[in-house]
């Protein structure tokens, strides 16, 4: 109970900055990212001042030291993308509102990263031009074109795994966005 009251009185982006250390500093790729993408507008700049009571160096330094420079490049833009919220359409009675997905954009950004895919070069600077074009709802359509294309050739295991494996060697073996 203690903790609990000791919680609420804390600032949210201190406890924020405080996880995000603890999954930089143990290397966990998945606590991390989760952390980050879950950042609306301003949220992310008190987080990254907030960081600085845990470390002396930025986080982004932290994160290239621990993870590489195609993943801190990739969740950066992750980042910057959920900075300005995407616009939304009128609410529908009794549904609310609906992210407006330009799904043109997220066709081409799918086909371009298919020609990516195909080649033998190292993809990972690549890739994360390509998906900084994305706002995260166009992530999330891009992620459902994706895992019916995989699933319709059989070869989608877990997506979130193959993510992280592609982001830690630079390249990629059946890469699916989040």
């Amino acid at each position: 109970m203690y903790q609990l009251f000791e919680d609420l009185l804390t600032d949210t982006s201190i406890l924020l900055a405080d996880e995000l250390y603890r999954a930089i500093m143990s290397s966990d790729l998945r606590r991390t990212t989760s952390i980050l993408i879950d950042f609306w507008g301003d949220e992310f700049d008190q987080v990254e001042n907030a960081y600085k009571i845990y470390s002396v160096e930025p986080f982004w330094k932290s994160i290239e030291k621990h993870f590489g420079k195609s993943v801190k490049s990739t969740l950066h833009c992750i980042v910057e993308t959920r900075k300005n919220e995407p616009k939304q359409e009128d609410p529908i009675k009794g549904r609310g509102v609906k992210p407006i997905v330009n799904k043109t954009a997220v066709s081409e950004v799918f086909y371009d990263i298919m020609v990516v895919l195909d080649s033998n070069k190292d993809v990972g600077q690549q890739l994360g031009q390509r998906l900084c074009k994305l706002d995260p709802f166009q992530f999330q359509r891009l992620n459902m074109i994706y895992k019916r294309v995989c699933l319709s050739i059989d070869t989608i295991k877990n997506p979130l795994d193959n993510l992280v494996k592609f982001l830690k060697v630079g390249r990629l073996v059946n890469c699916i966005i989040f």
